[in-house]
């Protein structure tokens, strides 16, 4: 359900699973709050044209990079939090570029 949303870029469908305080944890930093998560997972979703689950506790392909996304529901049937794994390194660092380009801001952790 969310790997659709991420991969299709649908806003409307991410804030619909997403809690108003919603973390997400990326390879990179935390982000918290509907709105930056909703941008970045959308921004995420336009890097790669195939990214896709690949077993049920969610392994995803992103590209040439393998990662696990790790998803806390609220009682109300919406994430509260995303922890996001991703391996290989190389790949990995080439992919923070990208985002950090896509975003508009420099590629790396905040300080």
């Amino acid at each position: 359900m969310i790997l659709n949303a991420i991969a299709n870029q649908d806003r409307e469908a991410l804030r619909e699973l997403l809690t108003e305080d919603v973390t997400f944890n990326s390879p990179v930093r935390s982000y918290t709050g509907r709105d930056e998560v909703v941008h970045l997972l959308a921004t995420i979703g336009g890097l790669e044209g195939d990214m896709r689950a690949t077993r049920s506790i969610t392994f995803i392909q992103f590209g040439k990079l393998d990662g696990v996304l790790h998803e806390a529901w609220d009682e109300d049937g919406r994430l509260k939090e995303l922890t996001l794994t991703l391996r290989p390194l190389g790949p990995l660092l080439k992919t923070v570029e990208k985002m950090g380009q896509a975003l508009g801001q420099p590629a790396g952790p905040a300080k």
